[in-house]
């Protein structure tokens, strides 16, 4: 095994890399590049024209980039001598503006900073304010409590007092009778609160103090009374609001905050002035700014004048030598470039391919038609309901057999000159005559769409078919009538399966067998002394005219089976396998006794594999082409035969020149068939 081979296991054996090899040569350069065509020829005038309009651009451009130490200044370093102008007058007026710009965000940002601080400040005040009404509160507080303890001490004194005066016969109080009424209220089981054993107080003693005037403590006075209201308590001195400020220093926090403000103020106008000279600053740039863009719009508009000049003369220049060159550009014929090109690249080593033309094709897609045709396989799922082989619905029937339906057939063709369009339908006969075909054209017609009785169907076509011959062309019209109802008939009650498509082929064939003329037509042909079969084909009217709407001529799944069919039936006819395996046995010879094996894709060497792909491909054209065409014959419409077309192309990976030649055929019938109509 080579070193290619093992690096590649799908190299064949006999893979000559000398001989396959394509190689490059000075010689070999392509369509475009090679010499003696007519398209090389037009390339090589064109690079000479090119050369010269450079040349000469050169010349120009040299003249109008010349400085004024030369001489005479030229447009272009005019132009840049005032771009530079207009660049630095510009660029004295943006520094001028940023300049102000900075100066505008230096202070504002330092009247941010003066607001920030004041607000500090003004903190500062309402937090040492708060302090100071806090302390105000707290001393209040404690004068009042002082002023209370005071107060509770005289009334202390002068209690002891009195009873030091009355020698301890003092009354009770009302205290001390609370208390004895909840004494007695707990020992009671009535929890009667009635007094008893109460001691008479004197007349003159002293009464209780609660039982008395109440003594009013007045925060806002300055002095206190018994609670006789005869003497005074001395009253608790209270510090001044405006001391404790000064202890916190309230005063001076002022004085700071209001000297943030003044600085704020300072600051803002310092800014409002300095925002004015931006204005001023803005409206002389945008003034400067349109004087500068006039400036350099003059010197762009003179540039452009001269520039306009230049080209003028280039243009004359030009037109004096394009003149050849449109004749060499007329004279361009790439198919023949790219004929002589190709036929004198075959000539070069490695040049040459398997597939000659058609070496584009899908060498695979035409191996796996071939491998699905020997492995009995050939064909596309159908999505239809398989239906059942047999008789149908009228198995049990003994009178349909096939020797009946083939005489109703032979009734359909058989001579009447009852049913002639000529004869008269008035008489009994023809009455009868006329019922008797309905009769048998509706017993076919209901045989024919029994979606299960195949067999029937295919009986009823086979019949049909051994009419071509004797009977292509129908004598009336009502038997010709007949025939488009059975053959829609026979049609409805096909399925997608392989004898349901083969019955359905066999009718587009006999379908566009059978025809009718006119009676008119063949009025005018006996007046010329003619026979019927002298007249003009495009007088017939053949059954396809008449079945052209039929649904199954809209299914795409029809047309793909019955392409496959087709492909399979050629493939069978042609035998491309068994001409490679009867090569295959002349080499390696059998006994009588060796077990028969079909030989398969894989078994071909590289050659063989794409020459059979060819002979696929040939299969698959024609089939296709004899299809499309039939498409457009049964009113499928160009559009939709295209479609099938490229379709099929795309599945089957036919050549590029073979799709182009299908869809060429489709529409050079598709103009013909509107230039005769």
């Amino acid at each position: 095994m080579t070193e290619l081979q093992a690096s590649h296991p799908l190299v064949p054996n006999e893979y000559n890399r000398e001989s396959t090899t394509l190689l490059l040569s000075n010689d070999r350069v392509g369509p475009l590049n090679y010499p003696g065509g007519t398209l090389h020829a037009a390339t090589v005038a064109m690079e000479n024209y090119h050369s010269e309009m450079a040349e000469h651009d050169s010349i120009r451009w040299k003249r109008a980039s010349m400085s004024s130490q030369g001489g005479s200044e030229g447009v272009l370093p005019a132009l840049k001598r005032a771009w530079d102008q207009t660049a630095d007058r510009a660029y004295r007026r943006e520094c001028a503006l940023r300049e102000m710009q900075a100066r505008a965000a230096a202070t504002e940002q330092m009247l941010q900073h003066k607001k920030i601080e004041a607000m500090q400040r003004w903190d500062e005040v309402h937090a040492a304010e708060e302090q100071v009404t806090r302390i105000v509160e707290e001393r209040m507080m404690e004068r009042r409590k002082e002023r209370e303890r005071r107060r509770i001490e005289k009334f202390q004194q002068e209690e002891d007092k009195r009873i030091a005066e009355t020698d301890g016969e003092l009354g009770a109080t009302a205290g001390e009778i609370w208390d004895i009424v909840s004494a007695v209220a707990e020992s009671m089981e009535d929890g009667s609160f009635a007094p008893t054993g109460l001691p008479d107080a004197p007349v003159g003693g002293p009464r209780d103090q609660s039982q008395g005037d109440e003594a009013v403590t007045d925060d806002s006075s300055e002095k206190d009374t018994q609670p006789g209201g005869n003497e005074e308590i001395p009253v608790v001195p209270m510090a001044s609001r405006i001391e404790i400020e000064y202890e916190c220093q309230l005063p001076e926090k002022r004085r700071a905050a209001l000297a943030a403000d003044e600085a704020i103020e300072d600051t803002a106008g310092s800014l409002l002035n300095i925002l004015s000279t931006l204005d001023t600053t803005r409206r002389s740039a945008r003034v400067a700014a349109e004087t500068c863009l006039l400036s350099a719009g003059h010197a762009q508009a003179e540039c452009i004048r001269s520039l306009i000049a230049l080209e003028r003369a280039s243009i004359e220049d030009r037109l004096q030598n394009i003149g050849a060159l449109d004749r060499m550009a007329e004279n361009i014929d790439l198919r023949a470039d790219l004929d002589a090109y190709i036929s004198a690249d075959k000539k070069e080593r490695g040049g040459s391919t398997w597939l000659g033309d058609d070496d584009d094709g899908g060498v695979a897609s035409a191996l796996a038609i071939l491998s699905s045709h020997v492995e009995g396989s050939m064909g596309i799922p159908s999505s239809s309901k398989v239906s059942a082989e047999g008789w149908g619905t009228f198995a049990e029937e003994d009178d349909i057999t096939p020797e009946r339906l083939e005489d109703a057939v032979d009734d359909l063709f058989a001579k009447n000159e009852l049913l002639l369009d000529t004869a008269s339908d008035s008489t009994d006969a023809a009455k009868r005559a006329h019922e008797k075909y309905d009769a048998n054209v509706n017993f076919l017609c209901v045989v024919a769409q029994d979606e299960l009785a195949r067999s029937r169907r295919s009986t009823i076509c086979y019949a049909l078919n051994s009419k071509r011959s004797s009977n292509a062309e129908i004598a009336s019209k009502i038997q010709f009538d007949g025939l488009c109802k059975l053959f829609s008939a026979i049609l409805s009650g096909c399925d997608r399966e392989p004898g349901g498509v083969a019955i359905a082929k066999m009718c587009m064939m006999l379908a566009q067998t059978f025809y009718m003329i006119d009676q008119e037509d063949k009025d005018a042909a006996a007046s010329q002394h003619s026979t019927d079969s002298s007249v003009a084909r495009d007088k017939r009217i053949f059954i396809k005219h008449r079945i052209s709407g039929h649904l199954i001529w809209q299914d795409e799944e029809f047309w793909d089976q019955a392409l496959y069919q087709c492909v399979s039936e050629s493939l069978t006819h042609s035998g491309v396998m068994a001409n490679f395996d009867t090569r295959r046995q002349m080499i390696h010879a059998q006994s009588e006794w060796t077990e028969t094996r079909k030989m398969k894709w894989h078994d071909l060497n590289q050659k063989d594999r794409s020459e059979a792909a060819a002979q696929v491909h040939a299969v698959v054209f024609a089939q296709l082409g004899a299809l499309a065409h039939s498409m457009m014959e049964f009113g499928c419409g160009l559009e939709r035969s295209c479609a099938f077309v490229r379709r099929m192309s795309i599945r089957n990976q036919l050549p590029i020149s073979q799709r182009t030649m299908l869809l060429q055929h489709l529409m050079r019938g598709e103009n013909k068939s509107k230039n005769e109509s």
